[in-house]
């Protein structure tokens, strides 16, 4: 299992950014003297011959396109090599993994969710030494379903010998110039339990930082790959507002021309608007924020926290700040009618958001992966089949 390309670590979608669910397990093998392949699915595919030296390969799903993605994937490799054992881990795998353990000759050995990578490690440990995965804690297999793994990890650094280039990943368009963009993570999981939100059946409610050393470290190695702007990727930025603005302070220090961007909840951002003056000065351009709907019913009923009105607010405090909102939305729900719609379409108008907007936040509609919160909601059932 030591030899160069045994394992193969595979990303398959992170919204057009570096794959950080591949990255860090990759690292984690390295750290553990293991030798593992890089590849991600949104850049160049694996080669058959790459797949054929494969004894383990890991593909990370944070997402539900991933997961798709990732399921097709599996089709290819057992043509290539039924032999090698395939673990999936992410958001949506532990969500999915009845599916992906029910695929007959195509199905997944192993999945892990939630906090993953030390428990990858263990597997790799296990195939390695002749021993049996399926008993490493927090590991699912097709007949043993366990709990994800929420504990706090002590994270190595990224080794980025096998990332693709930032030129392969989205960029920062910006005054006529197109600015290389990096991602990083701070946090992971989140403290908040939207009934919608993926990571409420994952986490409930918990949270988990990653060090200021690894994160700082990953940023300056994309800064000196040519990066101009990092994301941060965490599902709210601003779980812990305090730590979040001593960060990006810090990383401003260092890098004066750096800009930024994070996700944070519409309550959040009015809790802590005095904060963003402070981002704002720090070289935060723009904030994403799930506003979803501006129907206090949906709201109520996704509980999200937070009313249309301080949907609104939040534009203005962000605005105010110097600070770019981009809201997203769940634009059809079992509960929306036509004049939400039309009521979407006056307020971007109005509040100049349209070009904030990506165009395919208008044709999402509510998703209930297994396991959500929505599940036993009263109101949904009769939607349910």
């Amino acid at each position: 299992m030591k030899d160069q390309g045994e394992i193969l670590v595979v990303s398959c979608y992170e919204l057009g950014r570096p794959p950080a669910g591949a990255a860090l397990p990759y690292s984690w093998l390295r750290r553990a003297d293991y030798f593992p392949a890089l590849a991600d699915l949104a850049v160049d595919a694996p080669s058959d011959q790459d797949l054929q030296r494969a004894k383990l390969i890991v593909i990370s799903t944070p997402m539900h396109t991933a997961l798709r993605l990732g399921s097709s994937f599996v089709d290819r490799v057992r043509q290539v090599n039924p032999g090698a054992k395939i673990l999936f881990h992410g958001l949506y795998a532990w969500l999915n993994r009845g599916h992906l353990f029910a695929r007959d000759a195509h199905r997944a050995d192993y999945v892990i969710g939630g906090e993953a990578e030390e428990a990858i490690v263990a597997v790799a440990d296990a195939l390695d030494s002749g021993g049996d995965p399926a008993a490493v804690p927090g590991v699912s297999s097709w007949d043993k379903r366990v709990a994800p793994i929420l504990k706090r990890l002590a994270h190595p650094h990224i080794d980025a010998a096998q990332l693709p280039p930032l030129e392969s990943y989205a960029r920062l368009k910006r005054d006529g110039r197109e600015i290389f963009a990096g991602s990083v993570e701070s946090t992971r999981g989140c403290k908040h339990v939207c009934r919608h939100c993926p990571l409420t059946p994952v986490y409930n409610g918990r949270f988990f930082g990653i060090d200021d050393a690894v994160v700082v470290a990953s940023v300056r190695r994309q800064v000196e790959e040519g990066a101009g702007h990092i994301t941060f990727s965490d599902p709210d930025f601003l779980n812990g507002p305090t730590r979040a603005l001593k960060l990006v302070q810090r990383l401003h220090r260092e890098f004066p021309m750096l800009t930024f961007d994070f996700t944070a909840k519409i309550e959040h951002l009015i809790r802590f608007k005095e904060m963003l003056p402070q981002f704002s000065r720090a070289g935060t351009l723009f904030i994403v924020s799930a506003a979803e709907s501006l129907n206090d019913r949906v709201l109520m009923l996704l509980d999200k926290g937070h009313t249309a009105e301080q949907v609104r607010e939040a534009v203005r405090v962000c605005r105010s700040s110097g600070i770019v909102l981009r809201p997203t939305w769940v634009t059809f729900t079992p509960w929306t009618d036509l004049n939400d719609f039309n009521e979407l379409m006056t307020f971007l108008e109005k509040e100049q958001l349209v070009y904030s907007v990506e165009p395919v936040q208008l044709a999402i509609r509510l998703l209930i992966p297994p396991n959500s919160a929505l599940v036993n909601l009263p109101q949904m059932k009769t939607h349910l089949k």
